[in-house]
């Protein structure tokens, strides 16, 4: 019996002992074990978007614009032009006979004669100011007089002016409108000596445009309508390196400002390049409506663009501008209201284009964790929340340095995105996401951890497509992740107790 007891004890203690042997065999207590090493906090600054890639301003039914002119610069002045119209009535000065009652558009010997030498349908006059002056001064015993507009044989209300003792007036001539070159006036006052006083109206040789109605090709026909104008093309050396990487098909756009009834087209318009070697470029130009193209002739625009030498275009072109009844205010600018470079959102890429996170502080490990990263456990580098929605494939490569010191953002730049120091490369799909993305590590690759005053950095890259494929982008297109850590997971030995 005692030899039984002593059997069952002795397997007891066996199946005890297997029970806690360490995955390598040994005797001794094991644990299951998780632990995680934070490398890389996702954030909106680490984001990739579409506009990341194509710029704030992209219109994606459009495609990337790049303004090159937007104002004052490129646009006719019409309003400018047709500011002033001049009278014709000898001298600029009206004289009239004084009148006791309104008269009728029969009696045209008291009435005078206003005449314009610009054709119209409807003018309104802006700031204007003309000079009333009674004589002679003894006869002057009122202390008013109204002023009649007969247009086109219609009579206005009148127009009351105050005199002075020094038998002046003024008569602000703002808002009055005309109808027709038939403009009569005549002057009216309460008075004992009608027949005998004058009046005399001093008119400004132009009278300042608040509005014309007009045939405008008439009312341009001796004006001058070429435009000259330069065009700045500010791109920084970054920009010209990514425009060599990525293949597509800009377009030069103009957009005109017109008005209701005009008609307005470019002629001549020639680009000559500002640079070490100037160059005369002829255009043709196409298209319906307020947007044209601009064809260049024997010139490729994207050469342009990527040429360094050329710091932007001196530009000349004239006007043909039309329109029987248009209606034009003394701002009206029309013309090349902006000039843009347009890139279609389609292109294929081709050289890599690389973004790179700011390299982030992960620190020294403690020792704990460095005792872990001794136990042969299973590691993985995870990615937590990574959404690849582009329509590309994009390469993620993970770096870790050791960096001592306090370091600058473009000292970490330098010396943690070197190929030495890259961990983990892992391709992810396009338009795929996941919400833990995990990738085995070996042994060799948890080395650098044992390094002191560790910084980790991720690149992320768009590879160059050698087949041509074009791209096309949704509004939502972005590449975003969560997290990017270290996992180690398994068991170890506890080992004997002390």
């Amino acid at each position: 019996m005692k030899k039984k007891a002593l059997l069952v004890l002795f397997l007891i203690l066996s199946l005890l002992l297997t029970a806690c042997s360490n995955p390598e065999g040994g005797f001794g207590p094991s644990w299951d074990i998780t632990a995680k090493i934070p490398l890389i906090k996702g954030s909106e600054e680490n984001k990739i978007t579409v506009y990341d890639l194509l710029g704030e301003d992209v219109n994606l039914e459009e495609g990337i614009s790049i303004s090159l002119a937007d104002g004052e610069d490129t646009l006719y002045d019409l309003g400018g032009e047709l500011s002033t119209v001049s009278l014709d009535i000898g001298g600029g000065t009206l004289e009239l006979s004084l009148l006791p009652v309104p008269p009728d558009i029969t009696v045209a010997d008291d009435l005078g004669e206003i005449k314009i030498d610009t054709q119209f349908s409807r003018l309104v006059l802006g700031e204007n100011l003309a000079t009333v002056t009674i004589e002679p001064l003894d006869k002057v015993d009122f202390q008013d007089i109204k002023l009649y507009i007969f247009d086109d044989g219609q009579r206005q209300d009148p127009y009351e002016i105050p005199i002075g003792a020094d038998g002046k007036g003024q008569w602000q001539m703002d808002g009055l409108v005309f109808s027709s070159n038939d403009i009569l006036i005549a002057a009216v006052a309460d008075s004992a000596n009608i027949g005998e006083v004058t009046v005399s109206i001093d008119l400004p040789d132009k009278l300042l445009v608040e509005s014309i109605t007009c045939d405008v090709g008439e009312s341009l026909a001796d004006k001058d309508t070429t435009i000259n104008f330069e065009l700045d093309l500010d791109l920084d050396e970054k920009i010209r390196e990514e425009l060599e990487k990525v293949e597509f098909w800009p377009e030069l756009v103009l957009n005109l400002a017109t008005l209701e009834g005009l008609e307005i087209n470019i002629k001549d318009l020639v680009f000559t390049t500002r640079g070490a070697k100037p160059e005369v470029i002829n255009t043709e130009i196409e298209g319906t409506g307020s947007k044209k193209t601009v064809e260049l002739i024997g010139k490729s625009l994207l050469d342009l663009l990527r040429d360094p030498g050329i710091t932007g275009f001196n530009v000349s072109a004239n006007y043909s501008i039309t329109g029987e009844e248009v209606t034009v205010n003394r701002t009206s600018k029309v013309g090349i209201e902006a000039i843009r470079i347009q890139i279609p959102y389609e292109f294929s890429v081709k050289e890599d284009i690389v973004y790179q996170v700011n390299g982030q502080e992960v620190g020294s490990l403690d020792q704990d964790t460095r005792e872990l990263l001794q136990n042969r456990l299973e590691a993985a580098l995870v990615i937590e929340d990574l959404y690849n929605n582009f329509p590309f494939s994009v390469e993620i490569g993970v770096y870790l340095a050791s960096i001592s010191g306090n370091p600058t953002e473009e000292f970490i730049e330098e010396n943690l995105y070197t190929e030495a120091n890259k961990i983990k490369s892992i391709s992810i799909e396009q338009r795929t996401g996941y919400k833990s993305f995990p990738v085995k590590l070996a042994s060799k690759e948890l080395e650098p951890f044992a390094q002191e005053d560790l910084y980790a950095g991720v690149k992320i890259i768009i590879p160059r497509n050698a087949t041509g494929e074009t791209y096309k982008f949704n509004e939502e297109d972005e590449f975003t992740f969560n997290l990017i850590y270290i996992s180690l997971t398994g068991k170890i030995n506890g080992g004997e107790e002390k």
